[in-house]
């Protein structure tokens, strides 16, 4: 009988509760994973467990409320998400943001630069640390970092989170070999449906939406359940570290 490899895992999604990383949690839901979720709100953590329940009463969910969006207390946060589980776990998953710092070069400023990249460059990498001990130490374990598309083709106004997503490469690899026999590799998504757009009004996100499906060979923009795979794929395969995955319709061929 075939049993999924994250079956009975224990997993943590930092930035579980919604867009891709509620994606990642439904998915390890299903393959039979006992499932971690993470926000800086508690009402998005409650919302986000009677969703899973809901949709799979059986569901093994836990959640915990922790801010990275501070660089001050950044690492004080992280010590005490790490410290509120009990017990190891075989896999974390990344998938946390914030608004992004689009805007031209002539509003650079030091602050501006570091707040831009403390949740998807610090964060990760802080959390890295601590995920060096808390996970099994077996090439079964690993930790999945979310990056982006944009890095590649970016378009004026992006110099910080391009800087930033492109960093997460090198990151990665340094990472895999850090943490060794750990597994450590990053999945760069293109345009997807999640709550992020809902900032737009109606019309305009919808027409971005078409504009957007219309340039992508797929024909449509990926939801958070299609990227979702690319997370649960790097965790099963126990001889990819250091890896990058692409899911993003076919968009760097256009």
């Amino acid at each position: 009988m075939f049993r999924s490899k994250l079956s009975g895992s224990r997993v943590l999604v930092i930035g579980g509760t919604s867009g891709m990383g509620f994606g990642v949690s439904k998915a390890c839901v299903y393959e039979g994973s006992t499932v971690i979720i993470v926000s800086s709100k508690e009402s998005r953590v409650a919302s986000a467990i009677s969703r899973l329940k809901e949709a799979n009463p059986n569901a093994q969910v836990e959640g915990r409320v922790c801010n990275v969006g501070n660089a001050d207390d950044l690492e004080s946060n992280v010590a005490q998400l790490f410290d509120s589980i009990q017990g190891p776990l075989d896999h974390i998953v990344f998938t946390a943001g914030d608004e992004l710092a689009i805007g031209p070069v002539s509003g650079l400023s030091v602050p501006t630069i570091i707040q831009g990249g403390t949740v998807r460059f610090i964060a990760p990498l802080i959390i890295a640390k601590y995920a060096a001990e808390r996970l099994t130490k077996s090439r079964s374990s690993s930790y999945t970092i979310a990056g982006g598309e944009r890095s590649k083709r970016p378009t004026p106004g992006w110099a910080i989170p391009a800087s930033y997503i492109a960093g997460l490469n090198g990151m990665v690899r340094a990472l895999a070999v850090d943490l060794k026999p750990i597994r450590v590799n990053l999945v760069h998504p293109g345009a997807v449906k999640t709550e992020m757009w809902e900032t737009l009004p109606e019309d305009v996100r919808n027409q971005a939406w078409e504009d957007i499906a219309q340039r992508y060979p797929t024909g449509i923009i990926g939801s958070p359940d299609d990227v979702a795979e690319a997370f649960i794929y790097l965790m099963k395969d126990a001889n990819s570290t250091g890896s990058v995955v692409h899911t993003n319709g076919g968009s760097l061929l256009v």
